[in-house]
């Protein structure tokens, strides 16, 4: 429902600036809106414009489901003010199937008051530490309580974001094209490195076992519990700050730590047209729009703007307001969400994942089993080191 909204007052400001165009919205929740829009996209019936996640789109652009090629529209040069980074997940041999709009930015909120008492010193909001300067941290923050329960946690976040960031942070992603998925790039070294600070985040009680739990859900919209009383570090979005500023908890955030590199991951929304749409152009119009002069309205909501440049407000946000200093240094660095497409390395990555996170597997059995895997699967391009 809020998310109707938000995207019905942007279509609202759209008619308003073209009002030759009439725009009529259809929402539904994720699984029938991805079912539907596969199977009306097959049979030539699709909307004219329709939205993907960066999470879905390499199962539509890599497959033979029809998409039109939007950059064979782009007479104002709009697709080259985006990152390639942030174009990747609707590019396939050079061509453009969708335009980035926004994107679902997460950072680490922190609690203040949990840091005042623990007499840790405020950290940089624009400066990321070290993934092991973050664990040496997290360790300071954790409180038992007397009867030998934890408190206090020091980090909440989901294992498999933090495993995805880990990997991005080592710079050892698993594919070396999003979209086909044909090449692996996963490092043996780095990989096993990534696994073994996940591992120990968990070992050492910094987070939440699973078992708990405590997996599900995002932070600051379904798990109010976790309103910034007992965690000191969480990772969300934009779309938190109402919950916590209601439980009245002082907050700061700052970027994700690096290993190799700085790598923040975020989920990106596009448009894409139908390539049987009897109103190209003016659906063309709308994309555009939303790409440019609709950029301005996005920082209004939970969401970011693709193309923070756009916005000279929000820019001087940024000069002023430590969350927005944070995302915009975040944003050099993005990483857009991964999809796996293949159900057995789906299935192989998920099991090293919760092995390594509930201790029964080694980081380096995990990888090994990975490899294994990927090699049968993609067949070309895994470095094993």
């Amino acid at each position: 429902v809020e998310d109707a909204q938000r995207f019905q007052y942007l279509i609202n400001q759209f008619e308003k600036d073209n009002p030759r165009i009439d725009v009529k919205a259809e929402y539904l929740p994720l699984a029938p809106y991805v079912e539907k829009t596969t199977i009306s996209l097959q049979t030539g019936d699709a909307p004219d414009v329709f939205m993907l996640s960066s999470a879905m789109t390499a199962q539509f652009v890599s497959s033979a489901i029809p998409l039109e090629r939007l950059d064979r529209l782009d007479s104002h040069k709009t697709f080259s003010r985006f990152s390639p980074r942030i174009l990747a997940p609707i590019t396939k041999y050079g061509a453009r199937y969708g335009m980035p709009i926004e994107l679902g930015m997460k950072v680490l909120f922190y609690n203040k008051d949990i840091l005042r008492e623990a007499g840790v010193p405020m950290p940089s909001e624009t400066e990321p530490m070290t993934w092991d300067e973050f664990a040496r941290l997290l360790e300071k923050l954790k409180k038992v309580d007397k009867s030998g329960k934890i408190a206090i946690y020091p980090l909440r976040m989901d294992s498999s974001d933090l495993l995805e960031c880990l990997l991005n942070a080592y710079q050892t992603p698993l594919f070396g094209d999003a979209v086909a998925q044909d090449t692996s790039v996963l490092v043996r070294d780095r990989a096993v490195s990534a696994f073994a600070m996940l591992g120990s985040l968990y070992r050492k009680g910094l987070l939440p076992p699973s078992s708990e739990g405590q997996e599900s859900g995002t932070f600051g919209t379904t798990d109010t519990a976790l309103a910034g009383k007992n965690v000191a570090f969480m990772y969300s979005g934009l779309w938190s700050l109402p919950l916590l500023q209601a439980a009245h908890v002082d907050v700061g955030t700052i970027p994700m730590p690096r290993a190799v590199a700085k790598a923040s991951t975020a989920e990106i929304d596009y448009l894409l047209i139908s390539p049987d749409s009897p109103n190209k152009e003016a659906a063309w119009t709308m994309v555009e729009w939303f790409a440019t002069k609709g950029q301005s309205l996005l920082g209004t909501s939970g969401v970011y703007p693709a193309r923070i440049e756009y916005d000279p407000m929000t820019v001087a946000r940024n000069a002023t307001n430590g969350i927005y200093r944070t995302l915009a240094l975040e944003t050099e660095g993005i990483v857009p969400s991964l999809s796996i497409m293949n159900r057995l390395i789906r299935e192989e990555y998920d099991r090293s994942l919760h092995g390594v996170v509930d201790g029964t597997l080694s980081p380096e059995e995990a990888v090994s089993g990975l490899i294994g895997v990927m090699s049968q699967e993609v067949g070309k391009g895994v470095v094993r080191e």
